[in-house]
């Protein structure tokens, strides 16, 4: 299963947050994913760009719409 990891927190040490990074963790493999050598992103476009498999549509159904937009 995959699971959608707000980063921002955990990133910024409790300060405001300067871009909502994510990461995704896949429950099944208890790691966190990694894509084009990537396991954060600052943007949904961004992983898109990075994902190369075919369930983008599965990704955006489980991002919180905060993380949608640039």
């Amino acid at each position: 299963m995959k699971r959608f990891v707000d980063m921002r927190k955990v990133l910024s040490y409790d300060e405001e947050p300067e871009c909502p990074d994510f990461a995704w963790f896949d429950t099944i493999t208890d790691r966190f994913e990694e894509h084009s050598g990537n396991m954060i992103w600052d943007s949904f476009q961004n992983f898109e760009a990075d994902y190369k498999g075919n369930q983008i549509q599965r990704y955006r159904r489980l991002t919180p719409r905060w993380a949608l937009h640039d």
